[in-house]
């Protein structure tokens, strides 16, 4: 799966913008996207350990993008997250 591909998969399943540091086309150590959302009542820091640890593992930079296209708090839950983007408009 390439940096694209797997952006594109988040933002469609977990409803969640992130950017990845590498060039669209750069494989990643994902095989394949997950099918269910992750639970809107987990946290910004829940998600990076469940979802994007292999990233990190792998040293591969990222970024969760909030609704106004800044940094959320680790400790907002993903409920509120994917609220930012529709009070913001940055639908995608």
């Amino acid at each position: 799966m390439t940096a694209d591909e797997l952006q594109e998969a988040i933002w469609r399943v977990d409803g969640i913008r992130v950017v990845i540091f590498t060039d669209a086309v750069t494989p990643l150590p994902f095989n394949e996207a997950w099918s269910d959302a992750f639970p809107g009542d987990r946290t910004v820091a829940e998600y990076r350990q469940a979802r994007l640890r292999q990233l990190t593992d792998a040293g591969i930079g990222y970024a969760i993008l909030d609704g106004t296209f800044e940094a959320p708090s680790n400790r907002i839950v993903l409920q509120a997250l994917r609220a930012s983007y529709k009070q913001n408009g940055a639908f995608g």
